[in-house]
């Protein structure tokens, strides 16, 4: 295999690597109470907007009466329901999926074409 098929290849395995490693994720709002998200479908970690304007991420969180309990940081907290403005799950994103794609798609076209370009033999 020649250096710049080599070259090519790492290219787009570092392309490939760095798409599934942003994850293309993002915090959505969820209408419902904080209650509601985590008992329905529990997350692994939730981010909420406390009356204070504080943010806090828990990981594992549960519901225990009116507490949601859970780790921040690897501390456990508990936070009364009263205090919390607003729930938010962290999941993925298609339209930021969708545009990351595209981008790579058309990156590695521009690669190819100036490859193709710089290293097509001329015979003169």
């Amino acid at each position: 295999m020649c250096f710049h098929q080599w070259r090519f290849r790492r290219v787009v395995a570092a392309a490939l690597l760095s798409m599934y490693v942003t994850g293309c994720t993002s915090w959505k709002t969820q209408e419902v109470s904080p209650e509601q998200v985590v008992t329905e479908e529990p997350p692994s970690r939730v981010r909420l907007t406390l009356a204070s304007g504080t943010q806090v991420v828990v990981d594992q969180p549960q519901v225990s009466g009116d507490t949601l309990r859970g780790f921040d940081n690897g501390i456990p907290v508990e936070i009364p329901l009263a205090n919390v403005s607003s729930v938010e799950t962290h999941g993925a994103d298609a339209s930021k999926t969708g545009r990351l794609a595209f981008g790579i798609i058309l990156g590695l076209g521009a690669a190819a074409a100036v490859a193709l370009a710089l290293y097509t033999p001329s015979y003169n």
